[in-house]
């Protein structure tokens, strides 16, 4: 094969093409499937690992995502992880379900606006507190984040996304003072749904959400 890798197989297989190259680069040039007991499918469809590996690739490597979602510009995934071996191995090891939710790879949780994704810094996080996480750059305008100018108050307010419903905190004379107000705001928000979730997410998980600091550079 041209990759060097040596492929056991049946003379049949091989006669009708039918060898496939598991260091063969098919993920945007650079995921491959490596040699392992993980598949990519079983009976026919597709593994929640290896959507949660191609989906990340996607994330970090097609343009289109990364126009619709320009947070994840820059974003790469390590070169251990190209292997999808090594990264269902750690998928096992960490992956947990929280009852009725989606589960999220999150990157940057443990260190602010990490790029990378890698074993170091990722964790798994329900989709409601990976929603509290995600920086919403496109929407967000010139001012920091959680403030907006009221014109007819001709004043900043800043405004939180509580439980699914927008609540206005204050109007304030300048986007400092607005934003600092949402800050505590949202800490304190991320706390509470940190010790929803206590009994479910891993311990590091909580302690990192019950520390999380909201920037004014987010």
């Amino acid at each position: 094969m041209e990759t060097g890798h040596i492929a056991n197989t049946e003379y049949g297989n091989f006669k009708k093409g039918a060898v496939t190259d598991p260091l063969d680069r098919i993920i945007f040039n650079k995921g491959y499937m490596g040699v392992g007991k993980y598949k990519m499918s079983i009976d026919g469809k597709s593994t929640k690992c290896y959507r949660t590996w191609y989906n990340m690739f996607t994330r970090c490597y097609n343009i289109n995502a990364i126009n619709k979602w320009p947070t994840y510009a820059e974003s790469t995934v390590c070169k251990e992880w190209h292997n999808f071996q090594v990264f269902a191995q750690w998928y096992n090891d960490n992956f947990y379900q929280v009852p009725d939710e989606q589960m999220h790879l999150d990157k940057d949780l443990t260190k602010h606006k990490n790029k990378c994704y890698c074993p170091k810094f990722c964790s798994f996080v329900p989709s409601k507190i990976n929603v509290l996480l995600t920086k919403r750059d496109r929407c967000r305008g010139d001012y920091p984040i959680g403030v907006t100018f009221n014109k007819h108050y001709q004043m900043y307010s800043s405004r939180l996304s509580v439980d699914g419903k927008k609540k206005t905190l204050g109007y304030f004379n300048t986007p400092e003072e607005a934003f600092y107000c949402y800050k505590e705001a949202k800490e304190r928000y991320i706390k509470v749904m940190a010790n929803r979730y206590i009994k479910w997410i891993p311990a590091e998980v909580y302690d990192y959400l019950m520390s999380y600091e909201v920037k004014i550079t987010d």
